[in-house]
């Protein structure tokens, strides 16, 4: 007496295999397209802490570097919105005119993923020196990223502090 896969024929074995691939794969790219992965939030929290160490050291090119072409941002130093990668640009390139000695903590930080799309929402406290005068700041704020290729690209960064009353 044989085992059962000793009874079956060789083309039934291999396309159970088959479906049984078929099946581990479409799993894995519903898990990639639809479902949070571990590994994407994770690269999310890290590109996060890498923003804010960039914007710390007020690296202009850097930060740049981490915008799709149509990004979107709002901040406090603004107070209305930026719209695509040259106006981001420009509002990096002034940020040295305009503050000095950053320091960004950043905790309560979540991401999460959906397929090509990424949110990290976390509360920002930050400290810098603006007009001569010591600011200090807490935001609740939201960015959104965009995969492309095997990179997360910001597009959209919403960080708009709260004033002490209205907490």
């Amino acid at each position: 007496v044989g085992s059962r896969a000793e009874r079956q024929p060789v083309s039934q074995i291999v396309g159970l295999a088959l479906r049984r691939d078929a099946r581990a794969a479409t799993l894995a790219l519903t898990e990639r397209r639809g479902a949070i992965v571990a590994e994407d939030t994770g690269a999310l929290a890290q590109e996060t802490h890498r923003l804010f160490q960039l914007l710390d050291a007020l690296d202009i090119s850097g930060l740049t570097g981490l915008l799709v072409d149509d990004a979107q941002a709002v901040d406090e130093l603004t107070g209305s919105w930026m719209r695509g990668r040259e106006a981001l640009q420009a509002h990096f390139a002034r940020l040295p005119e305009m503050v000095a000695d950053v320091r960004s903590q950043v905790s309560d930080l979540s991401a999460t993923a959906w397929g090509d799309v990424g949110l990290v929402t976390l509360q920002l406290d930050q400290t810098y020196t603006a007009n001569g005068e010591v600011q200090e700041i807490s935001a609740p704020t939201s960015l959104i990223y965009r995969r492309q290729g095997e990179t997360w690209k910001l597009a959209l960064v919403h960080s708009v502090p709260i004033t002490a009353a209205a907490h």
